[in-house]
């Protein structure tokens, strides 16, 4: 298979809603579209390594929930979805830092 049919697929699938693109520093990154209603994700990405992961907590998604619970009060919106990227030193950069 080819790298143009590829990026061909990529596009056709974010277009159909089943992958999502992020663009993070001119390069796009995908993750499937698995959940149901919003989207409630926080991803981190390292200004070292540059490695772009998702955070995974539970607590962490129940504030998020609270907080865009809250801003849809607010505001008077609908929130369908939203991206949350943190940027900074990811913990084994971190360390490498500190030793």
């Amino acid at each position: 298979m080819g790298l143009a049919t590829v990026y061909r697929a990529l596009n056709s699938f974010t277009e159909l809603g089943i992958l999502k693109e992020m663009k993070v520093d001119n390069t796009s990154y995908y993750e499937l579209k698995i959940y149901s209603g919003k989207v409630m994700h926080v991803h981190f990405k390292c200004i070292n390594c540059k490695n772009v992961f998702d955070l995974d907590d539970k607590n962490l998604v129940l504030e998020y929930i609270k907080l865009n619970n809250s801003i849809e009060k607010k505001f008077g919106v609908e929130i369908k979805d939203s991206d949350i990227m943190l940027i900074g030193l990811c913990s084994d950069c971190s360390r490498k830092k500190g030793s």
